[in-house]
């Protein structure tokens, strides 16, 4: 046999083939890591009676389109913990991009995150995103406290609306005197999506709904300028009103089914479980439908506790337009006087309101005063209304309504459903910090 054939023999030639593959597999399987999907964990850490523990939340494999916006909702059992607390982790580079509301009664910890519009400080790494401080009862027996996800209520955004799916939450858990640490922690199990024929009821501290019905649209042939009036710092209830309700109602929502993989999707469910706002009959909240004014003081009403005002009359020319549902409430709001009519004496409940109209709207529902200072310098300032615009440097200045990515505000552009129910729940963030 030649120097050739000894070189090139088949036997040869094959245990080349063979580790070559070997070599690309390994290669390949190295790198896999890259591919595993993202990771939302909750420590696993031991206490004693009456001692603090500080449990970490952290994030693992975060995509290279990183977070824009998250919420996490963690349940606790209320009777083990005489106090809970929380503050953000070492991601959170500007406090003010996130929010947190702790339930001590009920048992739970709810935390978002949202990076500003400019996309500055989007999370791409890896990290601590909430320090989580339970302090065990002095009464509390030796034994193991589960931390657990409320699935429904959690969620992980990258830019504009696309959610991060397959992503694994790790429960946790706290540990109590001499009981030993558990080898296997629960998983979460997501809320079921009710079918499509389900009903958002109302709650009973409720009498009336915020299912819209379908209006005529009032021609206008000039662009109008509403009249606002001063909001006062304290305002008196109106008369023949029931105090307002400071107590959310209790008992499980159904999650509109037009709402899995919407942005506002935690936002919409805390509203939900409030009883500040409901679904279509057909099981949707049509997020993304331009909201009109009956709808959005309906909500506003609402969202402050107060219920619709009784024999509600109005001089207004267009007063045979406002529809039933929302006269009780409108009732309520011009006694507040956060919203009024417009110089031609008319109301226009199913107009669609404006981004620096319901800036207004919130700013005097939720008592927020006027400023003159503002910390944004909008590429349009010049479109926002000399009416609107110390409300709009307030709205901005707390973090309630953002611009847009080119620096712009566009004050006159519709309003969505999901955005002002987004609005409300960040005035809610913004009262509980």
């Amino acid at each position: 046999m030649g120097i050739k054939d000894k070189l090139f023999s088949f036997s040869k030639v094959w245990c080349i083939v063979i580790v070559t593959i070997l070599t690309v597999s390994y290669l390949f399987t190295s790198f896999t890591y890259a591919n595993d999907p993202m990771q939302v964990n909750l420590a696993v850490l031991r206490g004693e009676k009456g001692t603090t523990v500080t449990v970490p939340l952290t994030v693992k494999n975060v995509p290279e389109s990183g977070i824009y916006t998250c919420s996490f909702w963690v349940d606790f059992n209320p009777e083990i913990f005489s106090s809970v607390s929380i503050t953000p982790g070492e991601l959170i580079i500007n406090p003010s991009d996130f929010y947190s509301n702790v339930n001590n009664t009920k048992g739970f910890v709810a935390m978002v995150f949202e990076a500003p519009a400019d996309e500055s400080r989007v999370i791409k790494n890896d990290g601590t995103m909430a320090y989580i401080k339970f302090t065990i009862a002095d009464n509390a027996s030796d034994g193991v406290s589960f931390l657990t996800y409320n699935l429904s209520r959690s969620a992980v955004f990258t830019i504009g609306i696309d959610e991060i799916k397959g992503i694994l939450y790790n429960n946790g858990a706290v540990v109590i005197g001499k009981a030993a640490i558990p080898s296997v922690i629960p998983t979460s199990t997501p809320t079921a999506t009710p079918a499509p024929t389900s009903i958002i009821t109302p709650t009973s501290n409720f009498t009336s709904t915020l299912t819209p019905t379908p209006f005529s649209t009032p021609t206008v042939t000039s662009t109008p300028v509403p009249t606002f009036t001063e909001f006062p710092v304290i305002p008196t209830l109106p008369p023949q009103q029931v105090t307002p309700i400071s107590t959310p109602p209790a008992g499980n929502i159904q999650v509109p089914k037009d709402i899995d993989t919407h942005w506002a999707k935690l936002y919409i469910l805390r509203l939900i479980s409030m009883g500040v706002v409901q679904g279509y009959p057909d099981g949707t909240i049509k997020p993304d439908n331009n909201i009109t004014r009956a709808e959005a003081i309906t909500a506003l009403m609402k969202a402050i506790g107060y219920g619709p005002a009784e024999n509600p009359q109005f001089d207004f020319a267009d007063k045979n337009e406002i529809p039933d549902w929302v006269k009780g409430f409108l009732k309520t709001a011009l006694d507040l006087k956060v919203v009024s009519g417009y110089e031609d004496n008319t109301f226009r409940a199913s107009r669609n309101v404006t981004r620096q109209e319901v800036v207004i709207m919130l700013m005097k529902t939720f008592k927020f005063e006027p400023s003159d200072i503002s910390v944004n310098s909008f590429a349009d300032d010049e479109k926002i209304a000399s009416w609107s615009k110390r409300y709009v440097n307030t709205a901005c200045n707390l973090g309630i309504i953002k611009g847009y990515n080119d620096n712009t505000f566009m004050p006159d552009k519709n309003v969505t459903r999901a955005e002002l129910f987004t609005m409300i729940a960040k005035c809610f963030e913004y009262l509980d910090r």
